[in-house]
């Protein structure tokens, strides 16, 4: 797959044009407990908070690691399992367009202390661009490689029919690669970044890197001016879920994405096993350092990809269902207030 789609636009011509029309807008061993908050289908919800963790250290490898520690650690990694770490592979574009190096490499180095049996890095870039393309222009390829990972692009491999449950906005399902129903954890390192379509690409939106470049193409960017694109996202998680997520806000675009925009650098690291709560987090730091009217003036709560994943009980559902841990960020008083308004 991923081969001989028929397309007239580039990457960014498509998504120019795209964004610029949009005014407004399985089940699997990777489904963590319910959270506090969350829908559970008539079952009683967990009492528990979902931890936020925002680091800012030294080096990002401190950061990385202090993030981890705060969210709960990598303990759910028994020796010989294997582990996929997924990041954002998007573009042939450095970083924030695509996870920072830095940061996949002190992951690989986290995961490797829990002696697993493999690491693999994957992911499924544009259809119009090979991943081992992007792999190569990033450098992320040779950094992961170098700290000791299986490079493994879901374009090499088989795809597997999925329609869950609950996913009312693909109507006929959709693929996602059979190397992620194998391994036994799933990391995702999205980037916190604004996006011209999605309005906003982080924990919930790097899931679309696990379908197919057919499913991407034909299916949920045929319907990128429908409000509906944003639901469709969250409903890729009631197919496989990630065991954390490590989202890299090192760099941020805070106006256009996800390859281009004017940029900040909060140099923070976000962990959490929550893509919600990481999500609101990230979009609550986006308005703090200030973005898009569509972002900056509308709850973080009220965003429609946000609605659709409390609605799927994907996460916590308002800000009393967040526990917010820190280390290194004086401005977490005022992220903190915004996020809860």
């Amino acid at each position: 797959m991923g081969k001989g789609f028929p397309h007239k636009f580039t990457r960014r011509q498509f998504i120019k044009k795209a964004g610029t029309a949009a005014g407004g807008l399985w089940l699997s061993s990777h489904l963590p407990p319910l959270l506090s908050g969350c829908g559970g289908g008539g079952q009683e919800a967990v009492q528990a908070k979902s931890i936020v963790a925002a680091v800012r250290k030294t080096t990002v490898a401190d950061s990385v690691r202090r993030a981890v520690e705060l969210s709960g650690g990598l303990d759910f990694i028994q020796p010989g399992q294997t582990v996929l770490l997924k990041p954002n592979l998007n573009s042939p574009d450095p970083f924030p367009a695509t996870t920072n190096p830095e940061v996949v490499s002190a992951m690989i180095d986290l995961v490797k202390e829990k002696d697993p049996g493999r690491v693999i890095l994957s992911d499924r870039s544009w259809y119009i661009d090979p991943t081992t393309k992007i792999l190569d222009v990033t450098g992320i390829g040779d950094v992961a490689r170098d700290a000791g990972a299986e490079v493994i692009p879901f374009d090499d491999g088989e795809w597997v029919q999925v329609n869950p449950a609950g996913a009312e906005n693909w109507t006929q399902g959709f693929s996602i690669p059979a190397l992620i129903q194998q391994v036994d954890h799933v990391i995702s390192m999205p980037v916190a970044k604004t996006h011209r379509i999605a309005y906003f690409t982080m924990a919930l939106k790097n899931w679309v890197g696990i379908t197919s470049p057919a499913d991407r193409q034909f299916k949920l960017h045929l319907l990128a001016l429908e409000p509906k694109f944003g639901s469709m996202i969250a409903e890729i998680h009631l197919a496989v879920r990630a065991d954390l997520y490590v989202m890299d806000a090192t760099k941020v675009f805070v106006t256009e994405g996800p390859h281009e925009g004017d940029v900040r650098d909060p140099g923070l690291i976000i962990a959490s096993r929550d893509p919600v709560a990481c999500d609101v987090f990230g979009l609550s730091l986006l308005k703090y350092l200030g973005t898009e009217a569509r972002i900056q003036d509308v709850s973080v709560w009220n965003q429609v990809m946000i609605r659709r994943a409390i609605e799927l009980g994907l996460g916590a559902s308002g800000p009393e269902g967040i526990e917010l841990l820190a280390d290194g960020i004086p401005e977490l008083d005022a992220i903190r207030v915004i996020l809860k308004t």
